[in-house]
C-alpha cells in the first residue's frame, strides 16, 4: 500500500513541478498553471497519508499546509483569466 502512495503522490508531485516550468513566464499559458495547481491538490492526500503512516505528524501538517496556498492561486489564476474574458468581451 505504501508503495502504491508513493507512486500516487510522486507522479502528481513531478507532473505539477513540470507543468509549473512550462508555464512559468508566459501569460498565456495560464491554463497549464491551473492544471498543475489541480495536479497537485490531487497528489496531496497521499503524501499526507505516507506521512501521518509514519507519524511524522510535523512534516505532513506542513505538506497540507500547501493546499490552501494552492487554492489561492488557483483562485487567482481563474479570476485573472475571467476578468480577460470580461474585458474582450467590451472591446
Amino acid at each position: 500500500m505504501n508503495l502504491i502512495l508513493q507512486i500516487w503522490g510522486g507522479l502528481f508531485y513531478l507532473t505539477n513541478k513540470i507543468l509549473f516550468a512550462f508555464s512559468e513566464g508566459k501569460p498565456e499559458r495560464k491554463k497549464i498553471r491551473i492544471i498543475g495547481w489541480i495536479v497537485f491538490l490531487f497528489g496531496v492526500p497521499a503524501w499526507v497519508i505516507i506521512l501521518i503512516s509514519h507519524q511524522d505528524w510535523i512534516a505532513a501538517s506542513i505538506e497540507a499546509g500547501g493546499i490552501p496556498a494552492m487554492l489561492l492561486g488557483l483562485y487567482n489564476t481563474f479570476i485573472i483569466i475571467k476578468q480577460k474574458m470580461v474585458f474582450l468581451i467590451y472591446l
